[in-house]
């Protein structure tokens, strides 16, 4: 592996996919996690995931960054987005 290659496995690691019916079935029983919807916010107040948070993927909000350090760290994170 070169160093390229390296540096863009840990900037980007692979992140474990699941799906809709998947996360339905992990909320059903009730397992331990935050649903975090990264759509913009006009999206997010048309409707989402009942639970989920909205923190936007978008620079501008300035909350952002705040909001990702508060996540809790021991619950599954589950991000959503369009």
């Amino acid at each position: 592996m070169t160093a390229n290659e390296l540096e863009k496995e840990l900037a980007y690691p692979e992140v474990p996919r699941i799906t809709s019916e998947e996360l339905r079935r992990l909320i059903d029983q009730g397992v331990n996690l935050v649903v975090v919807d990264c759509r913009a916010r006009s999206s997010y107040e048309m409707g989402h995931i009942r639970g989920a948070i909205n923190i936007p993927t978008t620079p501008l909000d300035s909350d952002r960054e705040m909001m990702l350090i508060l996540l809790p760290m021991d619950k599954m994170i589950v991000p959503y987005c369009d």
